[in-house]
């Protein structure tokens, strides 16, 4: 096996697919320039292709409609899964009618709420206290998804098929200037503790997912008043924060990883 990085560190994905793919006698090879890219041949000549974080496990374009939270969201509130009350905002042809009509749904969700955004610009999730906060946040974003603040216990459960394989607490809140960022990196897989999910969750969880059309992915979830919602969906999550918690779970992902091989075969 030859892996291909010019020096440069391997990016987390490649560094711990190696030893598996290794074992499994899948030639691994980077993309020489800056390795965010992969090729796996396998030993009968098939060869697949890994991208950053994306496996080749899920539909095309419903892991692009997934990864764009707002496009998601209207179709999982119309299949009836449980999420709370939210408004989307995208820039268009005038942005003063699309501010006043983002102020409205933000007057009627009620302050303080979610911000959450996915652009280059402070992704994350961004608690909005005021009209005047919400106004900047729209000035310098061309999308986002607002969200009613709902108190409770947040948790991720990775999803593969039907199973949730793991699951974990995201960091605890941390502040960002003027905004308090709750989960701040949870895309990037941020990860405080690992946690079983109560059986409602993880039903919840793996229907979701497959509502979005995918095989494999992540679902953010609140617990509050005894029952789970969804809060988010990521079709491409990052295992490094969880892997770096401890021994267990970093074995925890190799196994994960290998069973991933095996399917894309």
């Amino acid at each position: 096996m030859m892996l291909l990085g010019r020096g440069r560190p391997l990016p987390f994905l490649f560094r711990t697919l190696a030893p598996v793919a290794w074992r499994l006698g899948i030639d691994l090879r980077l993309e020489p320039e800056f390795g965010h890219a992969a090729q796996l041949v396998y030993p009968d000549g098939r060869i697949r292709y890994l991208r950053s974080q994306d496996f080749d496990l899920n539909p095309a374009t419903s892991a692009l409609v997934a990864a764009q939270h707002g496009k998601l969201l209207p179709f999982l509130a119309r299949e009836g899964l449980p999420l709370p009350p939210f408004a989307v905002w995208e820039r268009g042809a005038s942005e003063e009618e699309g501010l006043t009509r983002v102020a409205a749904s933000a007057e009627a969700l009620g302050y303080p709420l979610v911000l959450r955004s996915f652009d280059w610009v402070m992704p994350g999730a961004h608690l909005i206290a005021s009209g005047e906060a919400l106004v900047r946040q729209a000035m310098v974003r061309d999308r986002f998804v607002l969200q009613e603040r709902v108190p409770g216990e947040v948790s991720r459960a990775i999803v593969l098929g039907d199973e949730v394989v793991l699951a974990y607490r995201p960091k605890p809140p941390a502040f960002a200037g003027e905004d308090l960022l709750l989960g701040t990196g949870a895309r990037q897989g941020g990860a405080q503790e690992a946690c079983v999910l109560p059986g409602a969750s993880e039903a919840l969880a793996i229907e979701t997912l497959k509502r979005c059309g995918l095989f494999f992915g992540a679902i953010d979830l609140v617990r509050h008043a005894g029952a789970p919602a969804v809060l988010d969906v990521d079709p491409k999550p990052s295992l490094q924060g969880y892997a770096q918690l401890g021994e267990g779970e970093r074995r925890q992902v190799s196994a994960l990883f290998e069973r991933i091989l095996h399917l894309m075969a």
